[in-house]
């Protein structure tokens, strides 16, 4: 029997819990004004729903430490939706990032028939920054994926004295 099977399906308990408890924290913010430039009234927007993810990658930065971020693609369908600011966690015990992206749009539109879909692509950082080296994985909105980390992420650095 392995050993490791307890520790994953506690892992995608905590992860689906996470994402349980951003979806509550979310819907308690659903209606939040927009201020637009001076010249124009503020747009109160509502929550149109998870963005409709396709593809999640992770880029890892060449810079020390060492950064990274996650590249999301994926469709916009409602008229005048954007995307709302990303909630993301962290996981110590699966090594894993939670994301939710969701959407916004102006109160009074409606997701019409006549829309047409738009792509997105939405590039999201990660704090990586004392991170072990090892195996992540990244979830956005259910879409999986993983990225590693060849060496430990850490800022300080000790001379040879040797």
């Amino acid at each position: 029997m392995n050993s490791s099977r307890p520790l994953l399906t506690i892992g995608i308990v905590l992860v689906l819990l996470v994402i349980l408890v951003l979806l509550v924290v979310r819907a308690s913010k659903k209606n939040k004004s927009a201020t637009l430039p001076s010249d124009t009234a503020a747009i109160e927007m509502i929550d149109a729903g998870l963005a409709d993810v396709q593809q999640v990658h992770v880029e890892l930065l060449e810079s020390f430490p060492l950064q990274a971020r996650a590249v999301v693609n994926g469709m916009i369908s409602a008229c005048d939706a954007s995307l709302s600011e990303p909630m993301v966690s962290y996981s110590d015990l699966d090594k894993s990032f939670t994301i939710i992206l969701g959407t916004e749009q102006p109160v009074g539109t409606d997701n019409q028939a006549d829309c047409e879909a738009h792509m997105f692509t939405e590039l999201i950082p990660l704090e990586i920054t004392g991170f072990a080296a090892g195996e992540y994985g990244v979830a956005v909105n259910g879409v999986i994926s993983s990225f590693v980390l060849d060496i430990d992420n850490e800022v300080g650095f000790e001379l040879d004295k040797g």
